[in-house]
């Protein structure tokens, strides 16, 4: 990434087939993700991302929804490690 604030980048997720399961928008900030998704994917997307998250990475994922995606779901992943100053 650059040294800008935050980036905002393009996501497909997909099976292990290479079928699309979704178009989403990740908003990449210090140490989390913001991710919106579409509308009713919110349960299988997060079902398929907790399958990649195991204990010792120490990263957690909230989800979002209502105004803040309207239409859809946001996901946060957060690093929940705590960097040295």
């Amino acid at each position: 990434m650059s040294d800008a604030p935050f980036c905002l980048l393009p996501q497909v997720f997909v099976t292990a087939q290479a079928r699309t399961i979704d178009l989403a928008t990740v908003l990449a900030q210090g140490s989390g993700l913001l991710v919106l998704v579409s509308p009713g994917m919110k349960q299988q997307l997060v079902e398929r991302l907790d399958k990649y998250i195991f204990p010792g990475d120490q990263v957690g994922m909230l989800v979002f929804w209502g105004s803040l995606a309207p239409g859809g779901s946001v996901l946060v992943l957060m690093s929940t490690r705590h960097e040295a100053q």
